[in-house]
Order: structure tokens, then sequence, then C-alpha cells
């Protein structure tokens, strides 16, 4: 089910030479058994200018509960359960219990790639 679908330009000085970079930005879920939501933000580029954008900062709102694991392109990035430890890192996530929402920080990627955010049950004795 697509949720979203948007597209980010950025031109360059030669963009009527035709560079630029195009990325398609889709947003959808599944779910995979009871309570097993995942939520998965695809990035795709076209173009051949290269993104300026060095540090993506993605504020996912889930009011119901907090994340699981969060993974960029297939890769478990760190969990921070304390906001200033979050904010000092170049790559993690942080779920605010005020907005209701899950905040994701990693160094821009240079080709296309999701980001997959488990919301999946656990309990306490599992984490």
């Amino acid at each position: 089910k697509w949720l979203d679908r948007e597209r980010i330009y950025a031109d360059n000085p030669n963009y009527e030479k035709g560079a630029y970079n195009a990325t398609a930005v889709s947003m959808f879920t599944t779910n995979r058994g009871t309570d097993a939501e995942h939520t998965t933000v695809s990035f795709v580029s076209m173009g051949d200018y290269e993104s300026p954008v060095e540090v993506m900062r993605l504020d996912v709102l889930h009011p119901e509960k907090a994340p699981f694991h969060v993974y960029v392109n297939g890769k478990e990035i760190p969990h921070f359960l304390y906001r200033g430890d979050y904010e000092e890192a170049e790559c993690g996530w942080y779920y605010s219990q005020t907005k209701k929402s899950v905040e994701i920080t990693y160094p821009n990627r240079k080709e296309d790639y999701e980001v997959e955010i488990s919301f999946e049950q656990f309990d306490m004795i599992g984490m």
C-alpha cells in the first residue's frame, strides 16, 4: 500500500545542459503476521548530478508504539534512549514520546536505498 510519492529535485549551475538530480521518495507499510507492521521509505535517484545533501533526517509519526528496529539499506542502525546521545550521533534513531514519532538520522547515500522501520511486537524482557 503506497502512502506517499514525492520527488526531491536538486539543480546545479549546469541544469540547462541536463545536470540535475531528482530523488523519488515513496513510503509504504506492510503487515507481516500479527502486529508485525513494517514501514519502508524508498529513495530512488535519477540524473547525473550528485546530490549535495550530506545528512538525512526523517521524522516518521507512529503514535501507537515505538519501533523495534530501524534499518538503512538492510543494515540495522543504533537505537538511542536519550535525545542528547541521539543528537550527537552521526547515525541512529530515537523515539520521541512527546511527538509520538521515530526520528532517524544517517549519512546520505549516493545510491538507491530503503529505510525500513519495524514496528513488530516486543516485550521488555526481549530487549
